[in-house]
């Protein structure tokens, strides 16, 4: 398909160009010898005649005359509509009728392929603009989707009027399903050379919800526009999956009748050059052409694993990969499948990871990534890690010295994923069978990096357990189970499996630089306290047993309350109540019998989008956490968070830790959006909020009334 210049219109009902829409045909139509109008009311000659003729002259009048003009109808014989279309210079698809009747019409008159492959400009108005998309839906006839001539990306709903309320209403149902874009008469999309330009008003319509079409809407049509050319993937749905804060990539999941087939990943951060996106390719490739289960590229129409497009002045990679068969443990609230035991789980998982590391030990890369040492250095590290973190940056230059003895003996070193974890891999529900994706981070290391990185992760299926050595022993008995998958593989020299807490700290410190990277992309000063659990494990030679794990030993136990903890609810909220003014009630103003309170526990413990934890020390509760879904299908993806810690226990970092708690829960339940209201000279709540991804969508004035002053609340919410 070579088409350089497309125009989708919604409607002229003036029968005249705009001043800004001739300027654009003025600019492109530059060769104007033949116009070719296409009809979407086959039957009806006179009308269409008369059609041809006054859209000729919207052109005629501004000084666009063509040497000739003619109609296709069901008149036309099939060779000369066939001669038409090959020879125009501006084909033009006619509205005002039915859609699938014009596409009839092409296919009927044979000029199906003569249209995809002509050199000529086209445009499209009403039903014919609606029929350039490769999906489309004429809500005049009918929901259902079918498929158009594949020219643009985008459907359209054409002559929007919210006026209108039937036509408004189609317009919004149509978006239950797919992104639709609302075009106002007199609006038009431009397409060429992978450029979209807009003109008119022009709405977005996602989820019955409308907005104006933004800039950022524009550029992600215009890549999703290219991407579709370069992997022929015109008959595709493009879904885009929303990143981690500090993210390196966007993902968006291709689906083809409604079956999620492929996973798009577009560069973002351009901090990596066009060789790392082919050393990752090239090596995922080869895992999987020599039966690793791993996720595979898939080569552009050009036979490329990685392709390069230009946005805004600016190169960015691009590569597809074929969607890992199965889902993500945590998609399924960490329940395994059916009837099979979760040392099943473990034992596959190690096996995947052990596929890998064999094949890569016998791989030999056309092109090469990164060295460890080359980026865990003390030259990058001190410039990274705030001089206030001394003792830090002296326990990791101790460990980077150790590092630095260790064998790279080619059974020891060599590239790796170097981010393998339950969030990189799908689960076959049905077979148990793991495929690994996401090798972005991959880079040359030692094998035992993964496998450390592996029983780190174990820490979430052991989190429940509060005394932290009986955790630590859960988690290397997960460990076990992977390692003898593992080891149907390939195995690892014992005096490097020997050395597996030296390698935690190495996982350890990978995550402490993640941490901070990611701080200086988004400019935000670190926070000791987001990492301080792990630092304290690497100054104090600490073994890792899990997040909080110091608090935990010490002092005090995060865990889910049930109905028997009414009692020391009521006490705690009834003290904590009177200890502060940015909470809703005062002191001895909770009032709830006990049986209520079991009740409503008990309907927390159960349901699918609510929770209440509690953090306890010597069995009195110190702090709360809830999340409260709402009932409601529709606005069940949402929740209301609430918090409250006693006045003695301010300042430790508990409020930030339950706050984590309640999102990583929220993640497995499937909730989309966390809201709060905070007083608004609760400069400390504010505060925290802000640093764990809250934005504030409002305010509610006089929301609270506190010591005979109203006081405003401000609005807040988190997506997830």
């Amino acid at each position: 398909m070579r088409k350089e210049f497309l125009a989708v219109f919604s409607g002229f009902p003036d029968h005249h160009f705009s001043e800004e829409i001739t300027r654009r045909l003025r600019k492109e139509l530059t060769v104007r010898k033949s116009i070719v109008f296409i009809t979407a009311c086959p039957l009806d000659y006179e009308q269409n005649d008369d059609d041809c003729d006054g859209m000729y002259e919207m052109f005629a009048e501004q000084g666009l005359q063509f040497e000739k003009h003619c109609v296709i109808d069901k008149r036309t014989k099939p060779e000369i509509a066939k001669e038409l279309v090959e020879n125009a210079d501006c084909i033009f698809l006619m509205g005002g009728g039915v859609c699938e009747e014009q596409l009839d019409l092409i296919r009927e008159k044979g000029c199906y392929d003569a249209l995809i492959n002509c050199h000529a400009a086209i445009f499209g108005v009403s039903a014919g603009s609606m029929n350039m998309a490769w999906n489309t839906v004429d809500f005049f006839e009918s929901m259902e989707p079918f498929q158009g001539l594949g020219f643009t990306n985008i459907t359209v709903s054409c002559h929007h009027n919210p006026e209108d309320k039937w036509r408004y209403g189609q317009t919004l149902k149509m978006s239950e399903t797919r992104t639709v874009y609302a075009m106002e008469d007199m609006s038009a999309f431009f397409f060429k050379g992978g450029k979209i330009d807009i003109v008119g008003k022009i709405y977005r319509v996602e989820n019955r919800e409308l907005r104006a079409v933004t800039e950022k809407d524009i550029k992600e049509l215009e890549q999703e526009y290219q991407v579709k050319k370069i992997y022929s993937l015109e008959d595709c749905t493009f879904t885009p999956v929303s990143g981690h804060e500090g993210g390196r990539n966007q993902i968006v999941i291709v689906s083809r009748d409604g079956e999620k087939q492929y996973v798009l990943r577009i560069s973002v951060l351009g901090d990596r050059s066009e060789t790392d996106y082919l050393a990752e390719t090239e090596f995922v490739h080869f895992l999987a052409e020599n039966g690793a289960p791993v996720a595979d590229v898939v080569p552009s129409v050009r036979g490329r694993l990685v392709e390069c497009m230009e946005t805004d002045g600016k190169k960015v990679y691009v590569s597809l990969f074929a969607y890992a068969k199965g889902m993500l443990i945590a998609d399924n609230s960490y329940r395994y499948r059916e009837g099979a035991p979760l040392s099943e789980y473990f034992y596959n998982a190690g096996k995947a990871l052990g596929a890998i590391h064999r094949l890569s030990k016998s791989y030999v890369p056309v092109h090469t990534r990164s060295d460890y040492f080359d980026k865990y250095n003390m030259t990058y590290l001190n410039h990274l890690i705030p001089d206030e973190f001394g003792e830090l940056k002296t326990a990791i230059a101790k460990r980077l010295e150790k590092f630095r003895t260790l064998s790279k003996d080619k059974n020891c070193y060599g590239l790796v994923h170097f981010d393998f974890s339950d969030g990189n891999y799908h689960i076959d529900m049905d077979t148990g069978c793991v495929t690994v994706f996401d090798f972005d981070n991959c880079m040359n290391c030692w094998y035992m990096f993964d496998l450390a990185n592996l029983w780190i992760h174990n820490e979430g299926w052991t989190r429940q357990e509060p005394d932290p050595g009986k955790r630590f022993a859960l988690m290397q008995q997960c460990f076990d189970l992977q390692l003898q998958g593992y080891k149907t593989e390939t195995n690892l020299p014992e005096e490097m499996l020997e050395k597996l807490p030296l390698f935690i700290d190495m996982v350890l410190i990978e995550n402490i630089v993640d941490e901070l990277e990611c701080c200086a992309r988004e400019g935000e000063e670190p926070d000791y306290e987001d990492i301080e659990d792990v630092a304290e494990c690497l100054i104090h030679e600490i073994p890792y047993a899990g997040i909080g794990q110091q608090k935990m030993n010490n002092t005090y136990i995060i865990r889910e309350a049930v109905p028997d903890d009414a009692e020391k609810m009521i006490i705690y909220l009834n003290q904590v109540n009177g200890e502060s003014d940015n909470l809703l009630l005062g002191k001895n103003e909770f009032n709830v019998p006990v049986e209520g309170v079991k009740r409503k526990l008990a309907m927390s413990k159960d349901s699918q989008n609510s929770i209440v934890l509690i953090a306890l020390e010597n069995e009195q509760i110190i702090a709360r956490a809830e999340l409260e879904g709402y009932y409601p299908a529709r606005i069940r993806h949402r929740a209301k968070f609430a918090i409250s810690v006693r006045k003695d226990y301010w300042n430790q970092g508990i409020g930030t830790e339950m706050l984590k708690r309640i999102i990583e829960q929220a993640k497995e339940m499937k909730i989309r959006v966390i809201e709060l209201e905070v007083i608004s000279d609760n400069a400390r709540g504010i505060n925290l909020y802000h640093k764990m991804g809250f934005v504030d969508i409002g305010i509610y004035k006089d929301y609270f009334y506190v010591n005979e002053k109203f006081k405003d609340a401000v609005v807040m919410q988190k997506l997830l």
